[in-house]
């Protein structure tokens, strides 16, 4: 460690051999900092002191290239500036370093790459979404040529100027890609997809490999460059360590771990440390840290025999080397190729990227850079003595529309020539656009209500829709010939649309989300309506209908370029607004112009780029192919569906591996079989740190710690229920006691805590309170044990209580500094957990004894773990995979390939043969208990959610619901626990039997009467049933005597009621037909009631 630093410095310790410079961040105490390694010290941790080199002015280093040619130093600031130091040397002064400013970029993002052969500098962007190249010698921006146009959040970019390639991180498909192209821009290729924030990228020219950054995914990285071969270098173990800068050397790749103060040099072959420095020094008594920003090698010798082709090509601006390592000249935005190959000429009068300002009388322009506040002189191209409106370009064919008021003409301007052209006779327009794939030009009329079109070759107007109420403000999206305009009045606006056709119409924006709208604009690039309203500018997803708004007021006109939105105000003020962050990015004068508009091709482009708008239609990932077309495909854990589109995953049922990755919130299961991944398709937004599988339920239930909640999810990931909130607490460990089908679980915040929660009843109450940070914990129900693991600042442990927190012990504290997971093998009653910075998988018996180290490896910081049958499951931070192992002799079993595409995995269970004993006591009726039972050693203890007080039964929670413990003609059976929402079985007594066989308790049972009387049937022979023969014999002799006493009156009342023989009517009860056979059946049905066994 070095204790002052020096501020001048020689650099004879170095200039004999490689060097490493680190950039060291400015501070309250110092202005920042170079700092030169000897490269021989970086196969150890270093002890010498390093030579620094501090800046006469605060300076934040945040790129360093190297011309080894020149043996120029090149340097880049967080203020966009670019500094060149010729000749390192020992007589360098600490001023020469920041003397020579060769340019200023237009965003602070932006990131640099030198081809040091062809002498070109190239830079991307995020701002404006390009990358540029320019000669590395010219004079502030001449000679700049846009390469690539319309990327997404791009962050880094590289070349390889002997093999000719040129490579860059954008977003894609919803998240980040690694590109690869020719200098010139040309045959561009994705390599990498699926990536989250790439923010460094280097190459190796001899091995042809890329390396880069991926802070979002935590990683170092490396592939092929044509993809393939991708591995995990280094994965980040902390959040917080926010790596940058990449430089190679020999077999050394080296990084900054700002967070940690450190600089950190790993073999690129297999990920391990070589080297770290630590930039930390005691000043005044107290420790001082440095924050590493950015670090380069310098080679101590000259390259030489490196072939310059340009050197005899005399190109006038740029020279590119092609692949075939031939030099060709190119020209810079606005110029066009001699025929001689060499020269360049003007073609246009206009940048090929500017910003057209109009008033009345004269349409002037400014550069596109003058957007991020670049001191850009203003040009007119347009000075008319007549009075101008409407202006409208057509970049593709250089062409500037406008409205002459005066003489009621359609104008053209021919920006190559300066030519000005009268094209049509108009009137009263209130609005101008034009289709620069068809070059017909759409005009609309307030007064008559029309909207219009003419074709600049068949000179003809044509009204596409009549009786527009007010018409104003056109736009056009010719890739789906789709006209867009304002129109109404006060209380009525809308935003309408229509075919370019004129065969259909509809309101985009109805008048509810309109106040006083005055301008409108479709932009190709993004997919959005852009419209200007009192309050500011608004912005129209035309895929997602979502509307997003950005405050302004006195709007006068506005245009919309890349990441910014500009502005003219009423009093001749113009507002720079970024999109990314919806702030004021700059302030700027525009006097006396009341119209901006946008002059760029890329603006107006060709063809469609089928991944930008809808994805391409794909689901996950588009990759674009020959133009025009394009492939779907599908990330890890989907299969793409017949329609090529779509993508699905079929959830496994059985044997399988469950596992969270945290990088990509997602859930994954393993086959046991053959290791294929399967992705469980939730279709909400997650953000899971553990998942476990409920056997019983057949469904997930995992902890979300940017929610604070635990949730259930089918294994479908369409279902999906909260089943608690931990408030401040994040929700960590999770285990399912499958005794009483509670879910035991760990909670971390300042503090941690060991929680059970009913995922019925939804109670919860606090088992182990005041631990410090419990990630992991394993029960064995039938013992009553409850273990976890506490990440204590150099004092970390294993801890062991029962199930009800009681006996709480240390069990395992010596030996022990950073346990990542606890598993328990039941049938040999082992505990193990793995040990990330020991290197150790290590097991105990369940008293903490008898230790022992199933598998030690230095070159692994083993994670998670867990055990099925005679094998074991585990991961190591840089491993990207899980690896199988027989427990036996811990040798590795070929189950899963190496997977790239797996971020930080977080849980890890194993759903096989395993099985949790259950406890014997809690498992009848819960053990007697209202609403927890908690087993300990040889029994078990009631408890009750937090804050409720347990009653002086010990058994029953204060307001529990409770059902009758009698039950009438039966009783409960010996083991029920008669509370809410249990269920138990019964007995009834003789002569009753039982509806069901088990009640649930519901306030009351569920089911009204438990025990119902039995009717028995049973023959006479029964010598049993003495007593019912004999009541049923003198039942039956009175029945018979009943009804001949009625048969007698009945035959009396016949006699003395007999009809006339003349009355030709035969009385027989009901039956009208005259049929006696009704009253006989009648009485031979209430004869055959009586009981058989009389007959």
């Amino acid at each position: 460690m070095f204790v002052n630093f020096l501020f001048l410095f020689s650099l004879t310790h170095v200039e004999c051999e490689d060097a490493l410079i680190v950039s060291l961040a400015p501070d309250r105490s110092d202005n920042g900092h170079l700092v030169f390694f000897k490269t021989n010290s970086l196969t150890h941790s270093s002890k010498d002191d390093p030579v620094p080199l501090a800046f006469p002015n605060a300076t934040n280093i945040k790129e360093l290239l190297y011309d080894p040619l020149e043996r120029t130093l090149y340097m880049t600031d967080i203020l966009s500036n670019l500094f060149r130091t010729e000749n390192i040397s020992h007589s360098i002064k600490p001023d020469e370093l920041t003397s020579n400013v060769i340019d200023t970029f237009s965003s602070s993002s932006s990131k640099i790459a030198i081809d040091w052969v062809s002498k070109n500098l190239y830079y991307i962007d995020p701002s404006f979404r390009w990358i540029i190249v320019q000669p590395l010698y010219a004079v502030g921006r001449s000679g700049r040529k846009t390469l690539i146009e319309g990327l997404i959040s791009p962050k880094a970019i590289a070349v390889d100027p002997l093999n000719g390639y040129l490579f860059w991180s954008a977003g894609h498909s919803g998240r980040f890609a690694i590109f690869r192209s020719s200098l010139s821009g040309s045959d561009q290729t994705l390599l990498v997809h699926s990536l989250l924030l790439v923010s460094d990228i280097t190459i190796s020219d001899v091995e042809k490999r890329v390396y880069w950054l991926d802070i979002g995914r935590e990683t170092l990285e490396t592939c092929t460059y044509d993809g393939t071969d991708r591995r995990v270098l280094k994965r980040s173990d902390s959040l917080l360590m926010l790596m940058s800068g990449l430089t190679l050397h020999k077999d050394l790749i080296c990084v900054a771990i700002q967070a940690a103060y450190l600089v950190e040099c790993i073999d690129k072959e297999t990920g391990q440390t070589k080297w770290q420095h630590l930039f930390q020094w005691l000043k005044d008594g107290k420790y001082e840290y440095k924050i590493p920003k950015t670090l380069k090698f310098i080679p101590a010798m000259t390259l030489e025999n490196i072939t310059q082709p340009c050197e005899e090509q005399y190109c006038e601006y740029l020279c590119i080397i092609t692949r075939e390592s031939i030099a060709k000249c190119y020209c810079p935005d606005g110029f066009v190729l001699d025929v001689n190959g060499r020269n360049c000429t003007r073609n246009n009068v206009l940048p090929q990227k500017s910003l057209l300002l109009s008033n009345t009388s004269s349409i002037c322009f400014v550069d596109i850079l003058s957007l991020t506040g670049m001191p850009i002189a203003l040009n007119c191209i347009l000075h008319w003595e007549r009075s101008i409106s409407n202006v409208a370009v057509d970049s593709r064919q250089d062409k500037i529309y406008f409205e002459d008021t005066d003489s009621k003409k359609l104008m053209i301007l021919d920006v190559r020539t300066g030519q000005k052209t009268e094209f049509f006779s108009i009137s009263g327009v209130s609005g101008i656009c034009v289709d620069w794939l068809a070059s017909d030009v759409y005009w609309a009329e307030r007064t008559s209500g029309l909207i219009i079109f003419i074709n600049e070759r068949f000179p003809m107007e044509m009204p596409l829709f009549q009786n527009v109420d007010n018409p104003f403000s056109l736009t056009i999206n010719p890739h789906n010939r789709t006209l867009y305009w304002l129109s109404g009045g006060v209380g009525t606006y809308k935003i309408e649309a229509g075919s370019s056709d004129g065969t259909k119409r509809w309101v985009v924006v109805d008048s509810q989300h309109l106040k006083y709208p005055t301008q409108l604009l479709y932009t190709t690039t993004d997919n959005r309506l852009f419209w200007s309203d009192v309050d500011g500018v608004y912005s129209l997803d035309m895929e997602t209908s979502e509307i997003q708004s950005f405050p302004s007021s006195n709007i006068k006109s506005f245009t919309k370029y890349k990441g910014f939105i500009m502005i003219l105000k009423n009093n001749n003020e113009a507002l720079v607004i970024d999109t990314e962050s919806n702030s004021l990015h700059q302030h700027l004068d525009s006097p006396g112009f009341g119209h901006v508009i946008v002059y760029d091709r890329s603006e107006q482009p060709a063809t469609k780029d089928l991944c930008r708008v809808r994805n391409g239609d794909c689901e996950h990932i588009c990759i674009p192919k020959a133009e025009g077309t394009r492939t779907c495909q599908c990330r890890l854990g989907f299969k793409l569906k017949s329609d090529k589109k779509a993508c699905i995953s079929s959830p496994l049922k059985h044997e399988f591996v469950l596992t969270v990755d945290f990088t990509h919130a997602a859930i994954f299961q393993v086959s046991m079989t053959d290791a294929e991944v399967v992705a469980i398709d939730v279709n909400e937004t997650m953000h899971p740190v553990n998942a476990i599988f409920h056997p019983l339920h057949r469904n997930l239930i995992y902890s979300d710690a940017m929610y604070r909640e635990i949730r259930q999810l089918s294994l479908s990931g369409h279902s999906s229920v909260s089943l608690t909130n931990t408030g401040s607490f994040e929700p960590q460990a999770l285990v399912v006691d499958p005794t009483t089908g509670h879910l035991i679980y760990s909670a971390v915040s300042s503090k941690s805590y060991i929680g059970i929660l009913n995922m019925e009843t939804k109670d919860r109450k606090t088992v182990v309170p005041g631990l410090t940070s419990v990630y992991n914990i394993a029960i064995y129900p039938k013992k009553g044990f409850l273990f976890w693991s506490d990440l204590v600042y150099s004092a970390s442990y294993i801890g062991r209580s029962y199930m009800d927190g009681s006996a709480m012990s240390n069990l395992i504290f010596k030996d022990i500094l950073q346990p990542n997971s606890l598993t328990l093998d039941y049938k040999n009653e082992l505990l193990y957990w793995t040990d990330g910075e020991l290197r150790t998988i290590n097991y105990c018996d369940l008293n903490g004894e008898n230790r022992g180290v199933l598998l030690n490896d230095n070159t692994k910081k083993f994670m998670l773990f867990d055990i099925s049958g005679d094998y074991f499951y585990f991961t190591a931070l840089d491993d990207q995979k899980i690896t199988k192992a027989s427990i036996s002799n811990a040798s590795e079993i070929a189950w899963m390939n190496y997977t790239a595409n797996f971020g930080k995995l977080h849980s890890l269970q194993v759903y096989g043969v395993k099985d949790i004993p259950v406890n014997d006591v809690c498992s009848k009726a819960n053990g007697g208990c209202s609403t927890f039972c908690l087993p300990t050693a040889n029994s078990r203890k009631c408890a009750c959610p937090d804050g409720v007080k347990l009653l002086s039964d010990r058994k029953t929670c204060d307001g529990v619901i409770k059902c009758p413990e009698d039950i009438p003609n039966g009783r409960l059976s010996p083991d029920c626990a008669p509370f809410f929402g249990n269920k138990c079985t019964f007995t009834c007594n003789p002569g009753f039997t039982t509806q069901t066989a088990e009640v649930l308790c519901q306030e009351t049972w569920n089911v009204s009467s438990l025990c119902v009387a039995v009717v028995t049937e049973r023959a006479m022979t029964d010598p049993t049933n003495d007593g019912a023969i004999a009541g049923g014999i003198v039942a039956a002799s009175l029945a018979v005597t009943l009804v001949l006493v009625l048969i007698i009156i009945f035959l009396c009342r016949r006699a003395s009621d007999s009809p006339t023989p003349d009355s030709g009517t035969i009385h027989y009860g009901a039956n009208s037909n005259g049929n006696s056979n009704g009253a006989r059946k009648a009485s031979r049905v209430i004869i055959e009631e009586a009981p058989s066994n009389n007959t």
